[in-house]
């Protein structure tokens, strides 16, 4: 970059005298010097945020990489494999054409503006298509000794164009079309913001117009006219000047009229079939494909750069946009094949390796038995939560008449749209909150007076179905979830629901399965004499993620707001040869965002607890410390690592020198498995032969464990893929906090240690298991309740009464309990770890 500027320093001041390009050339040695100028800006720009323009890239180059395969097949059907790339390329070259300015990217609809040219830079902007790649996220990262090379390993499958569960199972095309619809306008703002759904509006009328619009004359979508139609001039001519304009009505006249043709065109649907045809059967194919480079440069415009020669003279070398809005910044990075000269005064070269793994079936194998261990000694506190309706009634007398439960009965009508506003929703969902979880804790303090563990199984009947959910059985779901969440940390406590339109023994038995969960289960391993006795007796395992309050969203940097520290801890035993797995107890705490990931002290407590009970080897799993923008290689503030932040990693080991914390965090990938397996249920050891991996001590993201589920739920058409969990560890981040040496000896050398710790870290995948069958499987993602789309971060939001800030109800139920727990009365709550 310095050797780019001080070029175009010498062709802009050419024309001037020595002495001016004197002093620019002083000013950007001025600029290098100060660690936070444009100049440094602008570089970490680069740094974290190319990776998604780089992912974007990739898609269509992975697209690009079939089609030469079906192309050296003389495939007769690539033709619509290379329309789509055409398409894709269309786009790329729209929005890096140079003879734009930014100005013509900015659309806007409904008062809310979108520039076309930053939100086709990430890597998500080509996701809402029918038939695109998926990247996953990063499963590896390593930097060269001399920094010169960085290496992101990455899993990809294709998405097909299944259904959408969120609309009643409408095809992703439909999906979309129902969006991209004015007449949908007011049914969707029940769902999101109107400036949410305005953009979500803006982008996919240029994605869908870009890839399924034709030329006028052509009633094929992949004929030869097709292959030279100018997409780009099309969406020029008939839908940026509405979009560019303020006739509200002219832009939805336009929606109406594109949806109708896409929704009469009965080609793109046919084309839509047809590739994702041409392309499972193509991945379905036994031989293994051959690697394949592409390689690429990363270019810095020369458009985010002054042009005026006093300015450069002055030192101001960069446009305000660089100090102002980095993320703009964006706009000015391209990926290409090459640049032509004078378009840029900075490359980075950039290549993407495809490779075709495949993984075959050894003949060894480990057997064990499980079994539910103590529960004769555990009191049941049965629960029911049921719509207060005929179906429901009919269900709860035949079930459960004449046994002892505790049934909460509401309306569950209550919430449905047209007759409930904003403000009388909130005011229902606070107040059911406060009395469904105040109400149990008071059951549960009276019957503490028995002196054993209180076990709460909440079983919820829903009366609506998948495709037309009622909003307060949803709400009822949430609360219980989180209501189990914070009852675990004293007692015993889950939630399930059962569909009752559809009951049967079957779906009840799955939901017992499902509530029984939570408690304590023994594994015992049999007929297998080559596993040797573990040398590891007890390992500890902590579960930690966080969810923001609402108080403070005007605060940028969020320094001052209110965020809930929440997980689990897990106990893994080892005595005479049976391996005993537990959860000890969940915990949440409310704290200052300053101090979330430096020294949050509800962590330390529970290192502390495992260490008072002779534990001394914990995993400590969080989420990912990184997202698709950030490089931790490139890391300079340690709080961009999160709950893996070395600061929060030494104040949890404080004052316990012999304690081995292993952080580590999990992503998913998915494969296809391509032969019946004999089992359901893999440990993928091989990780060396997956990403390249060596003893250097320049890796810092290390894959060290895979485990795979081939477990096939529901049609196979939409369980193309199968999902493989990838455990990752972070090397060289921790001098002075944690031994590399440590980490290196659990999780990365094989030894009688890692063995104990993978076998331990597999069995608790089986301890999440949540239906019953004759050979149980792996849970594939055990840590869903804390971690993820669908844990606690989803149960606990809703909406406040202006119905647009999210109540995090986690947050204030914790408070609740800090209040009820400061009574007296609540002083003899037994404590979950000495049952």
């Amino acid at each position: 970059m310095k050797r780019g500027l001080e070029n175009y320093l010498e062709e802009r001041l050419a024309g001037e005298n020595e002495a001016d390009l004197e002093d620019a050339r002083e000013a950007l040695e001025t600029l290098i010097e100060r660690e936070n100028s444009n100049f440094y800006r602008l570089q970490r720009v680069v740094d974290t945020e190319s990776l998604g323009k780089l992912k974007k890239e990739a898609k269509i180059c992975y697209l690009e990489y079939l089609q030469k395969q079906l192309e050296a097949e003389d495939n007769p059907n690539v033709v619509y494999l290379k329309n789509l790339t055409q398409r894709l390329r269309a786009i790329e070259s729209y929005i890096n054409d140079s003879n734009k300015t930014d100005g013509d990217y900015e659309v806007s609809y409904q008062e809310e503006t979108l520039n076309y040219k930053d939100w086709f830079s990430r890597a998500e902007s080509l996701d809402a298509l029918p038939i695109i790649p998926i990247l996953s996220d990063s499963l590896g990262e390593t930097t060269s000794e001399d920094g010169i090379e960085r290496t992101f390993t990455f899993g990809v499958k294709l998405k097909f164009g299944n259904t959408v569960q969120a609309r009643g199972g409408q095809e992703v095309f439909d999906y979309n079309l129902h969006i991209l619809n004015p007449e949908n306008w007011e049914e969707q703002l029940q769902e999101t913001k109107p400036e949410t759904l305005s953009r979500k509006i803006l982008r996919r009328l240029f994605l869908y117009y870009f890839v399924f619009a034709t030329d006028s004359h052509s009633s094929d979508l992949n004929s030869e006219t097709e292959i030279d139609y100018d997409v780009g001039q099309s969406f020029d001519n008939r839908i940026l000047p509405a979009f560019q304009g303020n006739d509200e009505d002219l832009k939805q006249q336009t929606l109406r009229e594109l949806v109708l043709e896409f929704t009469q065109d009965n080609n793109v649907k046919a084309t839509i079939s047809k590739l994702k045809q041409i392309l499972q059967d193509f991945v379905k194919r036994k031989g293994k494909l051959s690697p394949e480079y592409f390689h690429r440069e990363i270019g810095v415009s020369r458009g985010i750069l002054e042009e005026d020669e006093e300015d450069l003279i002055q030192g101001r070398i960069f446009k305000d946009v660089v100090g102002e809005n980095p993320k703009k910044c964006l706009r000015y990075i391209t990926i290409r094949e090459n640049f032509p000269s004078r378009k840029t005064f900075c490359q980075l070269s950039a290549t993407f390796k495809f490779e075709d793994i495949r993984y075959y079936q050894t003949s060894k194998q480990e057997m064990f038995d499980i079994e539910y261990t103590g529960i004769e000694s555990i009191c049941q506190v049965p629960i029911l939560v049921t719509p207060d309706g005929k179906l429901s009634r009919k269900a709860s007398s035949g079930s459960f008449r004449y046994k002892n439960i505790i049934v909460f009965s509401y309306n569950n009508r209550h919430l449905d749209r047209g007759e409930c506003n904003a403000v009388r929703g909130f005011i229902y969902r606070f107040t059911m909150s406060l009395l469904f979880y105040v109400t149990l804790r008071v059951i549960l303090e009276k019957l503490e007076e028995i002196q054993k563990p209180l076990f709460v199984p909440m079983l919820r009947f829903h009366e609506g179905d998948s495709e037309n959910p009622s909003l307060s059985e949803e709400f009822m779901a949430d609360l219980s979830k989180v209501t189990a969440h914070l009852l675990n940390d004293g007692h015993r406590s889950n939630s399930q629901g059962v569909r009752i339109k559809q009951m049967s023994s079957f779906k009840i038995q799955n939901a017992f399965a499902s509530l029984y969960s939570v408690l304590p289960q023994t594994f015992t391993f049999k007929n297998t004499p080559a596993i040797p006795e573990p040398s590891l007796d007890k390992l500890g395992l902590i579960v930690v993620s966080s969810l923001e309050s609402d108080g403070v969203r005007r605060n940028r940097d969020r320094t001052e707001g209110i965020s809930t520290l929440f997980g689990e801890s897990i106990g893994i035993t080892e005595t005479q040869g049976k391996i005993r797995i537990q959860l000890r107890k969940t915990f949440s705490q409310n704290y200052r965002d300053r101090d979330l990931f430096q020294h949050p002290s509800i962590l330390s407590d529970i290192v502390h607890q495992f260490h008072k009970h002779g534990y001394r080897h914990i995993l400590y799993i969080a989420q990912a410390p990184y997202t698709s923008n950030l490089n931790v290689t490139q890391v300079q503030d340690e709080r961009q690592f999160y709950f893996m932040s070395p600061t929060l990693i030494r104040s949890m080991m404080e004052n316990l020198e012999d304690i081995h914390i292993y952080p580590m965090f999990f992503n998913k990938y998915y494969v296809r498995k391509l032969h019946s397996l004999k089992s359901s249920s893999y440990q993928l050891q091989d990780t060396t032969n997956l990403l390249n991996l060596v003893e250097d001590p320049s890796q810092q993201v290390v894959v060290f464990f895979n485990l795979f589920n081939g477990i096939t739920v529901g049609k196979s058409e939409e369980r193309f893929y199968n999902g493989v969990m990838s455990y990752s560890t972070l090397l060289n981040i921790y001098p002075g906090v944690l031994d590399d040496d440590d980490l290196r000896q659990g999780l990365i050398r094989d030894g009688s240690l890692k063995q104990d710790i993978l076998r331990y870290l597999t069995l608790f995948h089986f301890f999440r298991l949540e239906r019953t069958q004759r050979n149980p499987q792996l849970k594939l993602d055990p840590y869903e309740r804390i971690i993820g789309e669908d844990s606690l971060h989803k149960n606990a939001i809703f909406k406040h009464m202006d119905g647009r800030t999210l109540f995090n109800n986690l947050a204030f139920l914790t408070e609740v309990t800090s209040i009820l727990e400061r009574n007296p009365s609540s002083q003899k709550k037994q404590q979950a770890e000495d049952t």
